[in-house]
């Protein structure tokens, strides 16, 4: 390693009393875990990945289990533009990193959404004197926290006005994934006020396919609350965006969750239909582009089971 002279009137900062000295120190040690973190995702090592993160966060089973989705794609690429800008607040601290993180499965040659785009977010705690991830996800995760807390719509429409940099696909994906995440809780109110929020976003966005997945992803939690009917009309509506965006993957979805429903209500015939179409669009989107948003991973696990469930449906539309 080269040596540098650095002159004394500068070693004030860099000795331990020095006044930027911790917190220079601190960021500085954020920014090698950060690398290290990266390095891991390139590798696909999750045992290297994990060992980052604070076992007793309330994220890390979720993000260890994105992780290991994310490290069955073939290739993983990162492009960092920036250094982190981490802000440090006692023992915790909080950073953000221009970066591009794409996950390529080379036998459909299709980008993994697992990572966005725009950026990421770390929160971290120091434990004993070492820091730890708490956190890790998409920047869109910050406006998103804040959409959350926020209760008025015109206060909403406000912060997305004033973070147009954030406005991206992912945000609404992420605000879904918050009302999902509730959805297990007794009172349903909260989670499809929450998934109002998600339709908000992607109305601001302007992107029908991100409207689309807003209501799909509605559409899911009332189909898991045991709300039928309403699962139904939420399907049906998301499948009607989707075609009119010209999405064969949304399509191949909408119609494919929309035979689930069916199967529910007991409507065999129809829910036979919706299957045998979501399959012939999934077959369609397997050859052309991926759209803005790629289908979630659940979804297109029941559109590959179509076929199984299509022989169940037959023997019960023939039964007298």
């Amino acid at each position: 390693m080269t040596s540098r002279w650095i002159p004394a009137c500068f070693l004030f900062f860099l000795l331990p009393g020095g006044i930027h000295s911790q917190g220079a120190a601190n960021e500085s040690e954020i920014a090698r875990l950060i690398n290290r973190f990266f390095d891991a995702l390139v590798q696909k090592d999750l045992s290297r990945a994990t060992a980052l993160m604070d076992p007793s966060s309330p994220d890390f089973i979720s993000s260890r289990e994105s992780l290991r989705r994310a490290f069955a794609s073939d290739r993983i690429a990162l492009s960092r533009t920036a250094l982190p800008r981490t802000t440090m607040n006692g023992d915790e601290a909080h950073s953000l990193i221009a970066t591009v993180i794409s996950a390529l499965d080379l036998k459909t040659s299709r980008a993994d959404e697992i990572f966005g785009d725009n950026g990421w977010l770390f929160d971290w705690k120091r434990r004993d004197g070492a820091w730890t991830i708490q956190r890790f996800a998409p920047a869109e995760q910050e406006l998103a926290d804040q959409l959350l807390k926020t209760a008025s719509p015109r206060e909403r429409a406000s912060l997305i006005a004033a973070r147009k940099d954030l406005l991206t696909p992912e945000l609404p994906r992420l605000l879904s994934e918050a009302a999902r995440a509730n959805s297990k809780e007794d009172d349903c109110k909260k989670p499809l006020a929450l998934h109002e929020i998600a339709l908000e976003a992607a109305t601001a966005l302007k992107n029908p396919s991100a409207l689309a997945w807003a209501y799909w992803q509605e559409a899911a939690n009332c189909y898991d609350m045991g709300d039928y009917p309403v699962a139904l009309s939420l399907y049906q509506r998301a499948t009607r965006i989707f075609q009119s965006a010209y999405d064969p993957r949304g399509q191949a979805a909408g119609h494919s969750e929309t035979g689930s429903v069916e199967v529910s209500l007991g409507h065999y015939s129809e829910a036979r239909q919706e299957f045998e179409t979501g399959l012939r669009f999934a077959s369609w989107a397997s050859i052309i582009a991926s759209p803005d948003i790629s289908t979630t991973q659940s979804g297109m696990a029941k559109i590959r089971s179509g076929s199984r469930a299509n022989s169940t449906i037959a023997s019960k539309s023939h039964t007298p």
